[in-house]
C-alpha cells in the first residue's frame, strides 16, 4: 500500500472517530458532498430502511423550493476521498464523491454500517444538499441542539412543578407506554422549549408556551421510562404504526423497551405532540452536531501545529504517541504536502 493511501486511511478514520461519533458509537455516516450531516449506531437504532430515513429527513427540513420542487431526496453508498490540500484544516476532512457511486438505494434497502451520501435528484440531474441553500441552512441550525433535559436546565424549566393538578387529572386519560404503579405524568414536548424547535413550522402561532400548555401535551409513563423519554433517548414514530426507536446506546432501557406503546395513543392532537418530540429525538440522536467540527481535535491540532512551528528549523516532526495517532498522521500528511516540514 502506498504512503498516499495510508495517509488517506488515517484521515478517513479521523472523520469517523471524533468525539460525537464516539459518543454515539456511530457506524452509519450521512454526508452531503461537502459536509457530514449526521451519524448514528445501527445496532442501537436498527437497520432503518432507506425510505424511512429519507422520510425522517424530509419531515425535518423545509420543503424544496424551485427549481428543486420536483426533485426527490435520495441516497447512495459512497467511498470517501480526502479533501484537496488547500488549507490546514480542510485537509483533515473527507468527502464522498458526487455523483454517487452506483445507483440510488431503493426505499426498502436497509441502511447498514457505512458511509452514505444524501442528495436531491430530478429526472436528469442531481444536486448536493449544500447547493440547495435552505437545506444547508437547516442542517447547520441543528448542530447546537441538545436533549430536552439539558435545554430545560438552561432555561430553568421546572417541568414537573409546572403541570397543574387540574391538567394532570385530565391528562390521566392520554395513554402511554405503561400504566403500572410508579408512573409519572409529564410533558410530551416541554412548553417553554416550543419556541426553540429547530424544524420548519408552518403555523408559528401554534408554537408558543401557552399553546403547548394543554392536557393533550401530557403522557403517562413509568418513572424511569419517562426520564429517558425526556432525555430524548427514545421516541415514538407516529407515522410508522407508533414504532419506538432508541437513540441512546447508553440508556438502561436498551433491552427493555417494547417495539411499540402498550397503549396506542388515538387522540390526533396528542399524536401531533408526539411527532414533534420524535423529530427532536432525530435532531439530537442523528442530525444534530457536526462530527467534522470537533473542538477536542481542533484544540489538539492547534497545540500540535504550534509544536511543529517551534521545531520548523529542524525540518523534523516531533515524536510521541499523539503524532502516531490518526490526527497526528493526518497533520503530517497535510504539512508535508504544503512543504513546511520534510518529515523524519
Amino acid at each position: 500500500m502506498t504512503t498516499e493511501s495510508n495517509t488517506s486511511e488515517f484521515r478517513i478514520a479521523l472523520a469517523h472517530q471524533t468525539g460525537l461519533a464516539r459518543q454515539r458509537q456511530a457506524d452509519v455516516f450521512l454526508w452531503s458532498s461537502s459536509n457530514l450531516l449526521g451519524c448514528y449506531n445501527s445496532s442501537t437504532i436498527g437497520r432503518i430502511p432507506v425510505g424511512t430515513l429519507l422520510r425522517w429527513i424530509k419531515q425535518s427540513v423545509p420543503p424544496l423550493c424551485p427549481p428543486y420542487s420536483t426533485h426527490q431526496f435520495a441516497m447512495a453508498a459512497v467511498n470517501l476521498t480526502p479533501f484537496d490540500h488547500t488549507s490546514m484544516m480542510v485537509a483533515l476532512r473527507c468527502r464522498p464523491i458526487l455523483p454517487p457511486i452506483g445507483d440510488p438505494l431503493h426505499d426498502e434497502d436497509p441502511v447498514g454500517p457505512g458511509d452514505y451520501i444524501l442528495f436531491v435528484k430530478g429526472e436528469e440531474d442531481i444536486f448536493e444538499v449544500q447547493f440547495v441553500d435552505e437545506l444547508h441552512d437547516c442542517f447547520r441550525t441543528l448542530k447546537d441542539l441538545a436533549p430536552f433535559s439539558k435545554m430545560s436546565l438552561k432555561f430553568e424549566d421546572k417541568h414537573h412543578s409546572e403541570i397543574s393538578s387540574d391538567l394532570k387529572k385530565i391528562g390521566d386519560g392520554t395513554g402511554g407506554l405503561d400504566t403500572t404503579p410508579c408512573t409519572r405524568i409529564g410533558w410530551i414536548y416541554p412548553p417553554r422549549l416550543a419556541i426553540w424547535h429547530a424544524a420548519p413550522r408552518a403555523d408559528k402561532s401554534k408554537w408558543t408556551e401557552e399553546s403547548f400548555t394543554t392536557p393533550k401535551n401530557l403522557i403517562m409513563m413509568r418513572d424511569d421510562v419517562y426520564s429517558a423519554f425526556y432525555k430524548n433517548a427514545f421516541g415514538i414514530d407516529i407515522d410508522a404504526q407508533d414504532k419506538i426507536y432508541l437513540f441512546d446506546s447508553s440508556s438502561p432501557l436498551q433491552t427493555s423497551l417494547p417495539r411499540s406503546p402498550a397503549v396506542h395513543v388515538q387522540d390526533e392532537e396528542t399524536r401531533w405532540f408526539l411527532r414533534q418530540h420524535f423529530q427532536h429525538c432525530l435532531f439530537v440522536g442523528i442530525f444534530g452536531g457536526d462530527v467534522e467540527d470537533d473542538m477536542d481535535i481542533k484544540s489538539n491540532a492547534r497545540d500540535m501545529l504550534a509544536e511543529v512551528r517551534w521545531r520548523r528549523g529542524t525540518q523534523k516532526f516531533p515524536s510521541g504517541d499523539r503524532w502516531d495517532s490518526p490526527l497526528g498522521k493526518a497533520l503530517k500528511e497535510s504539512i508535508t504536502c504544503r512543504g513546511s516540514v520534510t518529515g523524519q
